[in-house]
């Protein structure tokens, strides 16, 4: 009886085991006869675009865009244009330039306006393209991060030479020679549209309005350029572009507390 009860366990075992056999191989056919899934792909979509997506207004090369004259010093001369250059850049263009000066006089261009026969500036925004060759015609790149594609708000064109002694005295810049710029460049943003959407956590700041129209905005403690930017309609480089004498760039959108951005294009 015993040996009967032995076998009788024994096969129940093995039954057991060949139901879970059979089992797991029915379950690896119903496996391999799924339809092997489709992965979905992900695009992360990020919170504000840095770059604007507002296409700038294409100037055909060559086409004068700005235009002065060299005045102040007698013994300086020439005329200043501004030409659309190619790839969007532009082009800083003396003509019939003469200095009958001794000395070595340099080219600057600065977004300040210095009016001829001013004799210094002491602001440091302005480029500087070194001492100028005897040459009457000559021509200089007006670089796309120092523009930021717009160079309407470069104001004055200026001659200038070493003076140490004004220098020391706080003149930053011995002015010979200004001409101021006349614009005639369009609109190089028509689609950038400036609006106030409300405080938010990172842009909490107080703006200043005009007609109605937003003019500029006082950045407040924890603020976020990509959240000003967003609070009204712009990414973080259109922001930029509006504020192009910052000493900070679109790569590295550090704000301080306390400045004041300007947000509006009239004004820029």
């Amino acid at each position: 009886m015993a040996a009967r009860s032995r076998s009788v366990a024994v096969g129940v075992v093995v039954a057991t085991a060949s139901l879970l056999l059979s089992g797991c191989g029915l379950m690896q056919q119903l496996e391999a006869s799924k339809p092997t899934p489709t992965p979905t792909p992900t695009t992360l979509t990020p919170t504000t675009e840095r770059r604007s997506t507002v296409p700038p207004t294409q100037v055909d090369p060559g086409t004068v865009v700005a235009t002065g004259q060299l005045m102040g010093d007698p013994l300086i001369s020439g005329d200043v244009e501004v030409r659309a250059g190619r790839g969007g850049g532009f082009v800083l263009a003396l003509l019939g330039f003469s200095s009958a000066r001794s000395e070595d006089v340099e080219l600057r261009i600065t977004p300040n306006l210095v009016e001829p026969g001013t004799p210094c500036t002491s602001s440091i925004m302005n480029m500087s393209y070194g001492n100028l060759p005897h040459q009457p015609e000559q021509t200089f790149t007006l670089p796309a991060d120092f523009t930021s594609g717009d160079p309407s708000f470069l104001d004055t064109v200026l001659i200038s030479h070493h003076d140490f002694e004004a220098f020391t005295e706080g003149c930053f810049v011995s002015v010979l020679s200004s001409a101021v710029l006349h614009w005639t460049l369009p609109d190089m943003r028509p689609g950038l549209v400036v609006a106030d959407s409300g405080k938010t956590g990172g842009a909490n700041g107080e703006v200043t309005v005009i007609d109605g129209a937003p003019v500029d905005y006082s950045v407040a403690p924890n603020d976020i350029a990509s959240e000003v930017a967003a609070r009204f309609g712009m990414t973080i480089d259109d922001l930029f572009y509006l504020n192009p004498t910052r000493i900070t760039f679109v790569e590295y959108p550090l704000l301080e507390i306390g400045e004041v951005l300007n947000i509006s294009k009239a004004h820029r």
